[in-house]
């Protein structure tokens, strides 16, 4: 909620972590080893789910847009390391 807000006031910039958490909750289900089937439901509707228009509306209500994986500090720290590694490969075809 806080990243949120930061965003917002356009201060996401200037707000940092500085420890741990006071306090996590995770949530989770337990389902029995020999029950694959349930297992396989579950997990097939969590994937729908989060998939869904409805789990983007509400991660965006809590959280805000997701930040984009690829910023403008990843790519140039990613792409030399790509950039050998695709080359060698086409050598090899």
């Amino acid at each position: 909620m806080v990243w949120k807000l930061a965003k917002e006031a356009q201060v996401a910039d200037r707000v940092r972590v500085v420890g741990d958490p006071l306090i996590e909750i995770k949530s989770a289900m337990a389902v029995r080893k020999d029950n694959v089937e349930l297992l396989a439901l579950l997990d097939l509707a969590v994937g729908e789910f989060v998939a869904s228009p409805d789990y983007r509306r509400i991660y965006v209500a809590w959280f805000g847009e997701p930040s984009p994986f690829w910023t403008l500090n990843r790519k140039p720290t990613v792409s030399p390391l790509f950039i050998p590694a695709h080359s060698a490969s086409r050598n090899l075809a």
